[in-house]
């Protein structure tokens, strides 16, 4: 039997959303199809901004240009302003 790679978003939303870590989904292409509350709270990202969008970017905005050095996330930011 060959595995399906279908993706079902309610049934992802439904079994990751109330959980209070952080998971992220992305595809074989990097692109972010699944974001619950946890990774809104880790990352400062809402799903909103991020469904669709493509992991690399996300990392990028996360890490800086440059990737080298950390810059604080937006929820990073939040707590210490």
């Amino acid at each position: 039997m060959k595995p399906s790679h279908h993706f079902e978003p309610a049934l992802c939303q439904a079994l990751i959303g109330p959980l209070p870590d952080a998971v992220v989904f992305a595809d074989r292409d990097r692109v972010i199809p699944a974001w619950n509350d946890g990774a809104e709270a880790v990352f400062g990202f809402a799903a909103s901004e991020v469904l669709g969008q493509s992991l690399d970017a996300i990392a990028a905005s996360l890490l800086g240009a440059e990737g080298a050095s950390r810059s604080p996330s937006r929820a990073e930011a939040k707590q210490t302003s």
